[in-house]
């Protein structure tokens, strides 16, 4: 695999950048620094320029003034190549002066995972050009051979004439670059990319209704709602030992691309606001107390360490050269004369549909030996017919029909045979959706092809990694395919290939085994993957965020909520556990770790609310079914022992103060409180008091009044035993001295 941070300008040699292999000493990846014009079989380039002598009328009403055609490849000669290996072999031996024989050095391919190319030439084209009318080129160039582009631009009147002088010069005109995405391996660095969304409602609701005979009428309801929304994210690195601004630019684009994907996935919706119905108090009810919440969390959070393996940008950028400044094989200057001509408004160019066929497959590595088809136009009168043969995915036919009443669609079919098989697979009679290039790609050529790769797996901790790819295909006839392969330090990457005589169009799956240094084993059950190339990550690779929120009355009722939680994977023999605490200074806490699988393991929890008035109440363990977990309690009126001390009855001109004392006793519960109050005159609200049951079935306590009268008297009565929830104290007219 590319060790990305040793690329290296070969002494002597332009236009070619080498990179070391992540591994091997002696093994190089070679790749052009520009891209250049194809050359054809007659040694000339692959190009043609063509000038209307009048402007043609084109569909969206402005005029066309010529063609540009061309066909642009990544590509190193031969007799460059032997160059290069020369002076890396001179390399390889002078960093190894003391080992005989030396590593003999060998050049690999690159493998492209995906690629696209654009073309810029003058404004652009489009709806506002004024120079070019339109630029065709496939979505993306061959990804095997010398990468072969086909271009084809349409000019405006005043394009074509400026095309035709800077074509022809030195300077740059035409620019095509490249975008060809490759597996990697960066130095050892820590990429921490993170992203955290959050969207919290709380709404409350208090009302209280006095309808009392005793008193006056009231109605009091206070209302509070809080909407929070939160983002925030960013990719964090640690580049070691790494200083190559290049290197640590690459893992930063990665990483933000890593994060927006993600985001793309873990959108937070709005929360709704609460209802109308919702905040409606239930007939019958005096005193509500309404707490609602609602929080809507999107983590992302991934390490990396150890050599990551990503996917990097290597293709080259550049402007081709004008025609004159290149030279034919008989080493004379071309002639801008021989590739440009200017061509009748009535040429049947005009009225021609033109076709590259080619196919991106490695014809050297696959067991393809060649792909033979027909390309046909059938339109109501013409009938054009071209077979051809693709051997190499440099090979390019070319086809070219007119057309007519519009229609520019043509049908192909390919036959593609296979080294030492007998058997064939056929495409059957398919139906372009226009006059596009025809590009056969690997995945239609009924060879299955997929390449496993050691992404960032610490061989210092994993022994070794059992992969088992599986691929199936009912609706092709295809039955299941299994491998297994094994990754370990001195085996990173593993190709794998059979020919099922079908097209790729399932997904890949694998689920992979991990033998661990320390002796425990760890399983990744089966992910789904829809491209050939399989990145097999850490067993830790996954990480999981559980999200705990308190409810409940935390200003006046609950004081800590005191929460122990344990995640356990058992098919991974692999537990995490916790303790945190909630209260009104920390209403929230999140929780991430690392997971085997995010897909497995169980989450149980288990608290003990600590209220206000000392009480303790337990929560047993808990089986948590989202990874926002609620723990709290809701304040419920029946559990409560409510009295109010009235003293309405009380005449103050004769009464100094009033004594209250209140005595409960639940023995079976070990509950034995008392509560006492004074009032005067002054006292300005009826004393309450409040004690939370342990069994609500026993509301009866005792209550003693003592009276001081304004002559000193004391007066007492009680205590008496009751149940009811409001207290009228009154001293009787004829109440004698009392004690």
């Amino acid at each position: 695999m590319i060790a990305f941070t040793k690329e290296l300008k070969i002494d002597g040699i332009d236009g070619v950048t080498a990179y070391r292999d992540s591994d091997s000493v002696s093994v190089f990846y070679l790749i052009a620094s520009a891209p250049t014009f194809r050359i054809g079989p007659d040694g000339s380039p692959v190009f043609q320029f063509l000038k209307y002598r009048e402007p043609v009328d084109r569909p969206n009403g402005k005029k066309g003034g010529g063609f540009l055609i061309c066909d642009v490849v990544v590509t190193i000669p031969a007799a460059t190549v032997t160059q290069c290996k020369a002076k890396l072999q001179e390399l390889v031996n002078s960093e190894n002066p003391r080992l005989n024989p030396k590593p003999v050095v060998e050049i690999h391919e690159i493998t492209y995972t995906k690629g696209s190319a654009s073309v810029q030439l003058f404004d652009g084209g489009g709806a506002n050009s004024a120079m070019v009318e339109h630029i065709y080129n496939p979505a993306g160039p061959s990804l095997y051979g010398d990468l072969i582009l086909p271009i084809t631009v349409e000019f405006t009147p005043e394009g074509a004439t400026l095309a035709e002088q800077a074509l022809q010069g030195k300077g740059p005109t035409l620019q095509v670059s490249y975008n060809l995405i490759a597996p990697v391996k960066m130095p050892n660095m820590k990429v921490h990319v993170w992203f955290h969304a959050e969207k919290f409602m709380s709404f409350s609701q208090k009302v209280d209704i006095n309808d009392g005979w005793y008193s006056d009428h009231s109605y009091k309801e206070t209302v509070r709602q809080q909407f929070i929304s939160s983002e925030c994210g960013n990719v964090d690195i640690d580049p070691g030992a790494t200083s190559d601004p290049k290197v640590i630019g690459q893992i930063t684009d990665w990483g933000f691309q890593t994060m927006e994907d993600s985001v793309k996935r873990a959108v937070v919706g709005d929360i709704p606001d609460v209802s109308s119905d919702a905040r409606k108090v239930p007939d019958g009810v005096k005193h509500l107390d309404r707490n609602l919440s609602v929080d809507k969390i999107a983590n992302i959070d991934r390490w990396l360490t150890e050599g990551v393996v990503i996917e990097v940008d290597l293709g080259p950028k550049g402007s081709l050269p004008g025609i004159n400044t290149l030279t034919g094989k008989d080493g004379k200057a071309l002639n801008w004369s021989d590739f440009a001509k200017d061509v009748d408004l009535n040429d049947p160019f005009f009225k021609q549909i033109n076709v590259n066929v080619r196919a991106n497959a490695d014809f050297t590595n696959l067991p393809i030996f060649s792909i033979d088809g027909r390309i046909s136009y059938d339109g109501d009168t013409i009938h054009e017919s071209l077979p051809f043969s693709l051997s190499s995915p440099n090979d390019l036919v070319k086809f070219a029909s007119y057309y007519e009443n519009d229609k520019k669609s043509y049908t192909f079919n390919y036959k593609v045979n296979y080294r030492a098989q007998s058997q064939t697979f056929d495409s059957g009679v398919l139906t372009s959706k226009g006059d596009e290039p025809l590009t056969i790609d690997v995945g239609d050529t009924g060879v299955l092809l997929a390449n496993v790769l050691a992404a960032d797996i610490n061989f210092d901790e994993v022994t070794q990694a059992l992969v088992t790819v599986h691929y199936e295909d009912s609706s092709n006839n295809v039955d299941p395919i299994e491998w297994e392969v094994t990754l370990d330090k001195d085996h990173k990457a593993v190709a794998l290939q059979k020919v099922i005589f079908a097209p790729r169009k399932a997904s890949f799956k694998f689920k992979t085994k991990y033998d661990m240094k320390n002796g425990q084993t760890y399983l990744v059950d089966w992910k789904t993957n829809p491209a050939d190339q399989i990145n097999v990550g850490s067993p830790f690779g996954g990480r999981k965020t559980l999200s705990f929120r308190a409810f409940g009355d935390l200003q006046s009722d609950i004081s800590n909520i005191f929460i122990d939680v344990k995640y356990v994977d058992d098919k991974n023999n692999y537990t995490q556990t916790n303790s945190l605490a909630l209260n009104k200074a920390q209403p929230f806490v999140d929780w991430a770790f690392s997971v085997v699988d995010s897909n497995a393991g169980k989450v149980t929890y288990s608290a003990t609310i600590q209220f206000q008035d000392g009480q303790m109440q337990s929560i047993a363990e808990t089986e948590a079914t989202k990874n926002t977990i609620l723990v709290g309690r809701q304040r419920d009126d029946s559990e409560f022992l409510s009295v109010t001390v009235q003293p309405d009855l009380v005449d103050f001109s004769k009464v100094k103060l009033l004594k209250v004392v209140l005595h409960y006793v639940d023995a079976a519960n070990s509950i034995d409180s008392t509560k006492e109050f004074v009032i005067t005159k002054s006292t300005s609200t009826a004393p309450a008091w409040s004690l939370r049951l342990q069994d609500r079935t026993k509301k009866s306590y005792d209550y003693t009044f003592s009276f001081v009268t304004v002559d000193g008297k004391h007066v007492t009565q009680g205590p008496t035993t009751t149940n009811e929830p409001i207290l009228l104290p009154e001293l009787a007219a004829a109440a004698g001295t009392g004690a």
